[in-house]
């Protein structure tokens, strides 16, 4: 009686976890690829005390084609977007110490720590994409 009534529970779950008739969870010839993360990037200190070039690159240490410069006295800030995983930035062609994770449709807020003696990045904090306003 134990084994009949464990039998019927097992089926009842296995039939709960179908997908209902009619319903599509993969669509042929496409391809389920995860979206991108974003991160936005501050200077600390805000303004740049010489020539800064600015690029990131992902966890196989390949620089993104993307850069940004800031000559003496501008704001650093800078925006970016890849895919999951931890992500590094360099300055003037110099690793930084530290990583940052990127998440799916999260922005990751970093500083970014530039002084004489080199470059380190520091998460601060981490929210939703947010929706763009009409």
């Amino acid at each position: 009686m134990r084994l009949r009534a464990l039998l019927l529970g097992a089926l009842l779950m296995s039939s709960a976890c179908e997908p209902i008739a009619g319903e599509v969870t993969f669509v042929p010839g496409t391809e389920a690829i995860p979206g991108p993360g974003y991160f936005h990037v501050t200077g600390d200190p805000p303004e740049a005390e010489r020539m800064i070039v600015l690029r990131h690159f992902g966890s196989d240490g390949v620089e993104s084609q993307t850069q940004d410069s800031f000559a003496p006295g501008a704001t650093i800030v800078f925006d970016g977007i890849g895919f999951t995983g931890p992500r590094g930035l360099s300055v003037n062609g110099t690793t930084c110490a530290g990583m940052f994770h990127v998440q799916v449709n999260q922005v990751t807020d970093v500083i970014l720590h530039v002084d004489e003696t080199g470059c380190q990045v520091e998460t601060v904090g981490l929210h939703p994409v947010e929706e763009p306003q009409p």
